[in-house]
């Protein structure tokens, strides 16, 4: 059963190198609620020293809303649910592992119990990097010779990842 995708309306983007080694994507989704989401990317040197690509999401949205995890049981480690999706670059199924945490912020002063599933102000936040090294050079790759936005489609949403500056900031000596 295919999953239906939604149009979002982009609401700012700050493209690669304007604010470190990422890009960011604010948006509202036209199928739901009125929040601003953020779809971010960011590259980071990994805990085996090497560079990765990492790929954020915050909504206000429970993370019980998250779409099929590839038939895989979800582990929770601490606040973190640990889980692997799949997420489509340019229509390339690029298999992701990661994780979720829902948390409250604070709003006009009072603090927001994260369990209250009634509370508007609990966001929830993906990060989430390929699973394997290849699909981690294919994503790179593509990044590096896309010359327009690569889509990305992830929660049934679509979302255009910029490009320009990628190649740049990953070359860049200081991420090595």
């Amino acid at each position: 059963m295919a999953m239906p995708s939604y149009a979002v309306t982009v609401e700012k983007i700050i493209p690669w190198g304007d604010y470190g080694a990422s890009t960011h994507i604010f948006y509202k989704s036209n199928h739901s609620d009125t929040s601003t989401n953020l779809f971010s990317s960011r590259i980071e040197m990994s805990a085996d020293s090497t560079q990765r690509l990492y790929f954020e999401f915050h909504s206000n949205t429970s993370a019980d809303t998250m779409p099929s995890v590839d038939n895989e049981p979800t582990a929770t480690d601490g606040l973190y649910t640990l889980m692997g999706v799949t997420m489509l670059f340019d229509g390339q199924a690029v298999a992701m592992l990661g994780s979720a945490k829902t948390y409250s912020y604070v709003d006009d002063g009072a603090q927001h119990n994260r369990n209250d599933e009634n509370n508007e102000n609990n966001e929830t936040y993906y990060s989430f990097t390929p699973r394997n090294a290849k699909g981690h050079s294919d994503l790179v790759r593509l990044l590096k010779s896309a010359t327009s936005p690569v889509s990305v489609r992830f929660r049934g949403e679509t979302i255009y990842l910029p490009v320009m500056g990628f190649m740049k900031i990953w070359n860049a000596d200081e991420h090595r």
